[in-house]
């Protein structure tokens, strides 16, 4: 069958096996039915349940003349950005009730709960609130971001019983009602959003979230499959108990279990403590469908360029990495014990400095000799989260906290622990690396497998490139690439040693490949990229490690 991958900016066809399982969330295994979309049934149900909160009183007892309160919104990540919004509802919903209690408008602060994510920007700012509540609360002052570095709005909490240090917004801490507007939507990361995973990381420190986004919690096995009784859950309730219990005050929670559309299915009110688990029945409806009797040996996905954290995170390898242990996370239980994931990526390193400064530098560390296994990485957290030049990056050039990327690492391992190239005696056949170079056309990208001892080559394989029709295009014909299993890249020093020629040799040796007729650029441009990725610029040092002890690698 012929199916679609997302790509880079688009599209990539592939033709896969008849009998493959096909998984779109809403589409093959439909969302619980939404409510009514329109602006006046949205408030109504966000109303009722305001006004009905489960486990604390409703907003308008809580709130009265001279209150000051702080409306904690979640940032552009996730949510959803149309009109009818949970966002724009709810808080327009909680502000009318906050007002018919005697609340003045100059005593409501909107606080954007971005936690180690980039401030919000002020289009962002428009686009999650849209024109009306921008319009009314912009100009005043009166919308700001958790500034995780703001260390003259942030309050000390002390420590969890767990031992978690406990930092958090002072806005929040110092209003008289405090409310979240969140989204209960599937996350890797305990579960779901909202509820105390809202407050424990979009308001506090990372101090803070160096307690749950680290790898002595998600490298648990309750961690994955995803679940909502793992450590790191237990983490955000307890850190957002603290918060209330030094507050003096429970969090007003209005959440919404959201569709694939970002549609509310049910909205719910109230204590976090009380509220969560029933926000969880609905939403495991929506998210973590038992879709699969069977195990799967082998899953494919796409994986575009911009995606939730934005442009870059399927490009630059770490983001990537998350990304790829987000798909771990949510399907492991479906997963055979030796599962492969197949993922269209461009992945071409780009990294976007701008947005992720850090990103590169902790790459190149962890390609290291003697850094490439997590625990190694595990003590340079302090070292990142710290460094003054990421941190002003993150305060005022709308950056992402360098912690974040750092815990992001943290999560990609997971990927590498839970997939496998090893067949059923647990042994490695070959190694698959992905080569780019320039043709006389085009970039031409190929895949080049090679048997174990890092320079003898299983198959070559161009799946791009916009080269000559039959001419330089023939580097995709089966009869010129059955020539190359067994020819051998390195030399006996490990140097690469591959010769493209155009006239064949009487004896070619084992180095040596015979060229496309009438395509001499191409040819050329075949050899130097494949000697270049061969080298200590490319795969050398990884290659090396593995013709010497491959039992050592982490793969």
């Amino acid at each position: 069958m012929k199916l679609e991958f997302e790509y880079g900016q688009g599209l990539l066809g592939a033709e896969l096996p008849d009998s493959t399982d096909i998984f779109i969330p809403g589409e093959t295994v439909a969302d619980p039915p939404c409510l009514p979309q329109d602006w006046d049934s949205l408030y109504a149900a966000t109303l009722a349940s305001i006004r009905n909160p489960i486990g604390m009183p409703p907003l308008k007892e809580l709130a009265g003349p001279g209150k000051s309160v702080v409306i904690v919104i979640p940032d552009i990540v996730k949510g959803g950005n149309q009109p009818t919004s949970h966002r724009k509802v709810a808080i327009r919903a909680c502000l009318d009730e906050l007002y018919a209690a005697g609340v003045e408008q100059k005593d409501v602060l909107l606080l954007f709960s971005n936690g180690l994510h980039p401030r919000a920007t002020v289009a962002e700012m428009q686009t999650i609130l849209g024109p009306e509540l921008f319009g009314e609360f912009y100009p005043t002052g009166q919308i700001t971001s958790h500034d995780s570095e703001d260390y003259d709005h942030l309050v000390d909490l002390g420590y969890t019983a767990q031992g978690d240090h406990v930092i958090m917004n002072k806005y929040v801490y110092d209003a008289d009602v405090a409310v979240l507007i969140g989204h209960t939507q599937g996350n890797p990361y305990g579960g779901y959003s909202g509820g105390y995973k809202h407050c424990a990381t979009g308001i506090s420190h990372w101090r803070s979230i160096s307690a749950h986004h680290v790898p002595q919690v998600m490298h648990r096995q309750d961690f994955v499959p995803v679940s909502t009784n793992s450590e790191m859950r237990h983490k955000f309730d307890q850190q957002g108990m603290r918060m209330e219990e030094k507050m003096g005050k429970k969090f007003f929670c209005c959440d919404a279990v959201l569709d694939t559309k970002s549609r509310q299915i049910e909205i719910n009110s109230g204590w976090a403590r009380e509220m969560q688990p029933v926000s969880w029945k609905m939403a495991d409806k929506r998210t973590y469908v038992h879709w699969a009797e069977k195990k799967y040996d082998i899953i494919v996905f796409g994986m575009p360029t911009n995606f939730h954290y934005g442009n870059g995170m399927g490009t630059n390898p770490i983001q990537m990495m998350q990304a790829l242990s987000a798909q771990v996370i949510r399907h492991r239980r479906i997963m055979s014990d030796r599962c492969v994931f197949i993922v269209s990526s461009i992945c071409d390193g780009y990294f976007h400095d701008e947005r992720w400064p850090y990103l590169r530098e902790l790459y190149d560390l962890f390609q290291h000799d003697y850094m490439n296994i997590l625990p190694d990485m595990n003590r340079y957290g302090e070292y990142f989260a710290t460094k003054e030049e990421y941190i002003r990056k993150y305060r005022f050039a709308n950056a992402f906290h360098p912690f974040h990327g750092f815990s992001m690492m943290s999560c990609g391992h997971l990927a590498e622990e839970h997939t496998s190239v090893k067949d059923k005696n647990n042994e490695i056949q070959q190694v698959i690396i992905p080569v780019t170079g320039k043709g006389a056309k085009s970039m031409m990208h190929a895949f080049l497998a090679l048997g174990l001892d890092g320079r003898t080559v299983r198959n070559l394989y161009y799946y791009q490139q916009r080269e000559t029709p039959f001419l330089g295009a023939r580097v995709e014909d089966a009869n010129w690439r059955k020539q190359w299993p067994g020819k051998r890249l390195l030399d006996n020093s490990g140097h690469p040693a591959l010769k493209i020629v155009q006239d064949k040799p009487e004896h070619a040796d084992e180095y040596t490949v015979d060229g496309i007729s009438g395509a001499t650029l191409t040819s050329t441009g075949v050899e130097k990229s494949i000697n270049y990725w061969m080298g200590p610029q490319g795969y050398g040092q990884f290659l090396q490690r593995l013709a010497s002890d491959r039992n050592n690698l982490n793969l």
